[in-house]
Order: structure tokens, then sequence, then C-alpha cells
């Protein structure tokens, strides 16, 4: 997994020179996606989750039209009384709208 993550970071780690989306927040697309994910495998519930405490952080962008991004996002939940779950997402975003495209989710791992 780590080797995943290496690689993804090295792929997108070149930033377009316009205007990246601003679409790392918790309650952006990407991470809402893999929230509900999570939630429907039963890894994370409603009652253990505090959105406040996720973390979301751009790994890279890469522009592939015009006014269209990739973007590769590492997302951090961190149920209350559980194991901390890392998760890699993918998904294509305009300066308009973080759902330009359906999210890939990649389980990283759950630690304690």
């Amino acid at each position: 997994m780590r080797q995943l993550l290496i690689y993804i970071t090295c792929l997108f780690s070149t930033f377009a020179q316009c205007a990246i989306p601003e679409c790392h927040n918790p309650d952006n697309w990407a991470p809402s996606v893999a929230y509900g994910a999570l939630k429907e495998k039963q890894l994370i519930t409603s009652e253990n989750y505090d959105p406040k405490t996720t973390q979301v952080t751009l790994l890279g962008s890469k522009k592939i039209g015009k006014d269209l991004y990739t973007l590769i996002h590492k997302v951090d939940f961190y149920p209350i009384g559980g194991k901390k779950i890392v998760v890699i997402t993918k998904s294509d975003a305009s300066s308009e709208e973080c759902s330009m495209s359906p999210v890939k989710i990649f389980l990283v791992n759950e630690l304690e």
C-alpha cells in the first residue's frame, strides 16, 4: 500500500499553473463519498463519526481539460473510540463543481 501512495504522489506531483479546485474539505464531494462507502461497509457509523476530526490532504492535481482537474486526496477518518481509517480518493473537479466524476476510493489501512 505504501508503494501505491508513493506512486500516486509522484504521478500527480506536478501542479497545474491555473487555480486548483478547492475540494479538500471534509464536506466536499470525494471525502463525503468516502465516508458513505465506509459507512456502507460498516467500518464507520453515524454514532462514532465526528466530521470535525476528519483530515483531508490534497496529494496531487493534474489538469486534464479546460477547467477540469483530476484530484487525489488522502482522507483520514478518526472514529470515536475506534481505529484510524485512511483512504485515498481520486475524482475530477472544476472550478465550479467538485463532483465532475464518480469517486474512486482506495482503503489504505485501519490503524489502532
